[in-house]
Order: C-alpha cells, then structure tokens, then sequence
C-alpha cells in the first residue's frame, strides 16, 4: 500500500480525490500550483490501460485538466500542466514510446493507440486459445500425458493473459475429450474412489 500523503483538507474532511485514489496500489504523488492539493496518480502498468484511463480521467477533471486532454487548448500552461501529469503517471519506458509528444492530447492519444492495441491483440490471442482449448481432442493412439501436457500449456496461456479459468472447467473439458475407452475407465476409477 503506497505511502497516504496529508490531505489538504481540514478537520479529517475528504476530498472526491481521496476516494477515487485510495485504492491505488502503484502511485506516484504530486502537488499542484493552482490549489496545492496533493494527489496520487496510478501508474500505467502493461495491463491496467483501461482502469488508468479512467482514474486519470476523474483525477484531471478535478484539476479542470481534462477538457486540455480531449479537445486540446491554446492554453499552454494547462496544456502542459495535463501532460505534465500524464508524463508523472507512465513509466520512462512508456514515455520514450511517445516520442516526446507536443501536446497533452496527442500524448493521451498516443498512449490509448498504444495500449488499445496491446489490449486488442491480447484478446485475439485469448479468443484463438480458447478455440485452440475447445477444438482439443485425445485421439485413440494418444498418451494421456501427452493430453494433459497440451491441455494444460492452453490452460496455463489463456491465464497468463489474464483469463480466470475454473479447474471444474478443466476437468469437465478433460472428460469431454477424451476417447471411449478412457472415459470408462475413468468412470471406473471415479466409482472405485468414492
């Protein structure tokens, strides 16, 4: 849990930013000219696009910083006091991707390109394993590790991207897969155990 910083408010009252950060595991904090409020940002990890997006959202509206991100402004202290901000909440590696973007709204852009992208193809690769995982069938001269092997290196992709996948599901896949002859054994083996 990040270190909380003091609240500029007064007599343990909560700001509408305390309660949108609170929960940030990985933030960087930083305090504001206009009104010297102190803040955490999220940082932008590889997997968290979609819930920093929002959170940065909530947290430049705060800041009336927002409207700098979406439509772009002639303002340019705003302009780089939002990408000021968005710089603080991306990693350096992130920022060198952006190759030193001129304006609040193209680094916004730049980074949902990005990371949209990134967030595209691992739903591709997700949507392939689970066809991948579906269409596996053990045919008669198959090795029941060789079997498993496959079924779990499908098992253990789709998590690594994220995907929660029940071991009822594994199993009942592992049954529906498996040739005749195996099945009754197993059912042999199922009755035997009980």
């Amino acid at each position: 849990m990040p270190k909380q910083m003091p609240s500029p408010m007064k007599n343990g009252e909560k700001s509408i930013v305390d309660d949108v950060v609170r929960d940030t595991t990985t933030s960087i904090s930083t305090t504001t000219r206009d009104n010297s409020m102190s803040m955490q940002l999220p940082l932008l990890t590889k997997m968290n696009y979609a819930v920093w997006a929002m959170k940065m959202e909530i947290l430049m509206e705060a800041q009336g910083l927002w409207e700098v991100v979406e439509e772009g402004t002639e303002d340019r202290r705003k302009d780089k006091s939002a990408f000021a901000m968005i710089c603080q909440a991306i990693s350096d590696e992130t920022l060198l991707q952006l190759n030193v973007k001129g304006t609040a709204k193209e680094a916004w852009q730049a980074l949902r390109t990005i990371n949209m992208g990134a967030y595209r193809v691992k739903k591709a690769k997700i949507q392939s394993l689970k066809r991948e995982f579906e269409a596996l069938r053990m045919r008669d001269g198959d090795a029941v590790e060789d079997f498993a092997g496959k079924l779990s290196r499908i098992v253990y992709q789709r998590r690594s991207l994220g995907e929660k996948i029940e071991e009822s599901e594994v199993v009942e896949k592992l049954l529906r897969a498996v040739p005749g002859k195996l099945l009754q054994l197993l059912s042999n083996l199922e009755i035997w155990r009980s």
